[in-house]
């Protein structure tokens, strides 16, 4: 009886003193998952195209006082195209799958609400298809660049966030590209930390 009045409240005190550990909130660190969906636009010199971004991203995040830095790579695809007619030709140019990765870094303005740059490397494709009375056929484009893009993140929840990005990415000189090509986003997200 002594050994199990003893037990008892041992205890019932390493569990008070486990608690607040396992509800302490991770801050901004952990692992992260999240979807994306905005505002996406392509242009090269006097042509452009708009379509709906869809995208899907993961990350690490670490924290040290109120800065946060982390890692993340991201696939998105998108609506974006455009289709013009010029006698008898019709011509389509359509932008596919981007691929980035990159790096993060932030500030904690509030125990809910971060605000962080980025920057990174991106790679993007592109198909042409077009048609005469002749002939029809298509070219794709595979191109890199870099990406740079600011946002702010806040917390919904320990796990859950919503997020609000705008971005802004250059794909290099490739062929036609003699330019580069740029690309801009808007975009708005929702994520679980991990």
């Amino acid at each position: 009886m002594t050994k199990f009045s003893f037990f008892v409240p041992a205890v019932a005190l390493g569990l008070a003193a486990a608690t607040p550990a396992v509800a302490q909130d991770n801050g901004f660190e952990g692992a992260r998952a999240e979807a994306l969906i905005g505002f996406d636009h392509v242009s090269i010199k006097d042509f452009g195209m708009s379509g709906l971004g869809l995208g899907g991203l993961v990350g690490y995040d670490w924290q040290d006082g109120n800065i946060v830095y982390g890692f993340e790579g991201e696939v998105d695809g998108n609506t974006t195209r455009k289709t013009s007619v010029d006698q008898d030709e019709r011509r389509a140019i359509k932008a596919n799958l981007d691929l980035s990765a990159g790096a993060r870094v932030g500030y904690v303005l509030s125990p809910k609400a971060l605000v962080y740059g980025k920057a990174g490397y991106t790679v993007a494709r592109f198909r042409s298809d077009w048609r005469d009375e002749e002939s029809k056929g298509y070219a794709r484009l595979v191109t890199t660049g870099f990406r740079v893009g600011a946002g702010v993140e806040y917390k919904l929840s320990d796990a859950a966030f919503v997020k609000g990005e705008v971005r802004l990415s250059h794909y290099g000189k490739d062929g036609d590209l003699e330019q580069g090509l740029w690309r801009e986003q808007a975009l708005a997200g929702v994520g679980i930390r991990f």
